[in-house]
């Protein structure tokens, strides 16, 4: 009989340990690209924004933590790194969450006293910040790998990203300071290793297309760009340019896919008079949305390319594009705009803003009261289903960017 109860209690010493280590296993989500997430859980919401007191300039950028059951809120110092200026020093516009990490362009006035390489004395500079830690990196900005003359300048709002490695992506202007010749570069830098890599060979690519002007002297990557969810290719236009009489202009443009492993070019549509433009990359990172003469998405995968309809669509926060269409917020209410449809839906009440979706399709939008704001959630995009005011939030905390 003794012997019966220790062998069950062996088992029993089994069993617990196996579940122990399936516990720890399960618990360390691959989702969060191996980095501890201390503060999240199912239903907990994460958001950074732009916090004001008085004056025009914010005083920090805040982390705003929801209990989405409770509706509890607690907002917190995330950094005095602040985002730049330009769209009111919006999260919701300027900045890329990925895997609890947030990437903008902070602001000049947080270099104050300090001497740049800059083209400018007053620069910003692309930063990373773990939103568990508050920890920021600021991303490098090397004088010019091609022509020693040309001065680095990290210009107003460009895109910026994080692929699924937590590397970041972002442009750096190189031109001279007076005169035409200038390299715009997407980087690629990864703060683990504090290795980068860059875009070249617009040159060589323009010279070698069957459409290129009796001028054309060089060849440039567009400002605008996207990326794939690797992180291996970045998506954008390459133009052709010259002068001609101490003229600048533009000649032919192209679609690319640039691989930043092997420095190979890969034309994807083009060969259009005068330039183009990058709208965004869908949720999935499958369609690419760009105008070439005209607007148009194409397939990343299938390399497909269709005409965008009749509807209005623009440059949106990519925490804006689901798989198939992007959130346009407008003073009477945010419009779901499907580009593969061509139909734009009118699908949020009036002063609503930043709106955004999150891993699972469910939109939160914010909507402004009179002395505080109000955090909504929306199961879908159809006008008819009901949201659900989820917290109420301070006022003077600004275009809040989810973090997941």
């Amino acid at each position: 009989m003794k012997h019966n109860q220790n062998q069950n209690k062996i088992a029993m010493k089994k069993v617990l340990t196996i579940l122990m280590v399936m516990f720890l296993f399960t618990s360390c989500s691959e989702d969060n690209g191996g980095i501890d997430s201390p503060n999240s859980s199912s239903d907990e919401l994460v958001f950074v924004g732009s916090f004001f007191t008085d004056g025009s300039l914010p005083d920090y950028t805040a982390k705003l933590v929801v209990d989405a059951n409770s509706g509890t809120v607690e907002v917190s110092n995330l950094t005095y790194m602040i985002n730049q200026e330009q769209y009111y020093y919006s999260f919701w516009h300027n900045a890329f969450a990925r895997n609890g990490r947030v990437a903008y362009y902070a602001h000049e006035s947080n270099f104050e006293g300090e001497e740049s390489t800059q083209r400018w004395d007053d620069f910003i500079e692309p930063v990373y910040v773990d939103v568990n830690y508050g920890v920021v990196t600021r991303c490098p900005v090397p004088p010019s790998p091609f022509e020693t003359n040309l001065i680095p300048w990290v210009r107003s709002m460009k895109p910026i990203f994080i692929d699924n490695k937590g590397r970041i992506f972002y442009t750096v202007w190189y031109g001279l300071e007076y005169g035409d010749l200038h390299r715009p570069t997407i980087f690629r830098y990864d703060p683990e290793t504090e290795e980068y890599t860059y875009t070249r060979g617009a040159d060589e690519f323009v010279a070698t297309q069957a459409e290129v002007g009796d001028d054309t002297e060089n060849g440039a990557f567009s400002e605008g760009f996207a990326i794939s969810s690797d992180g291996r290719y970045a998506y954008c236009i390459i133009y052709g340019y010259g002068t001609d009489g101490g003229a600048y202009h533009t000649d032919y443009s192209f679609l690319v896919e640039y691989d930043f492993d092997t420095q190979e070019i890969t034309r994807l549509d083009g060969g259009v008079r005068g330039g183009g433009s990058i709208y965004g990359i869908n949720s999935d990172y499958t369609k690419l949305v760009y105008s070439m003469g005209s607007k148009k998405y194409i397939d990343l995968t299938t390399r497909q390319i269709s005409e965008i309809g009749d509807i209005y669509f623009s440059s949106y926060p990519h925490c804006s594009f689901s798989t198939t269409a992007a959130l346009d917020p407008k003073t009477t209410g945010t419009y779901y705009v499907d580009f593969t449809k061509g139909t734009e839906e009118r699908i949020t009440p009036d002063n609503a803003y930043a709106p955004q979706f999150d891993k699972n399709g469910n939109i939160y939008f914010v909507r402004e009261g009179e002395t505080e704001n109000y955090l909504c959630k929306k199961p879908d995009y159809t006008l008819e289903t009901d949201f659900d005011t989820i917290a109420t939030i301070p006022a003077n905390l600004k275009f809040v960017l989810l973090v997941e």
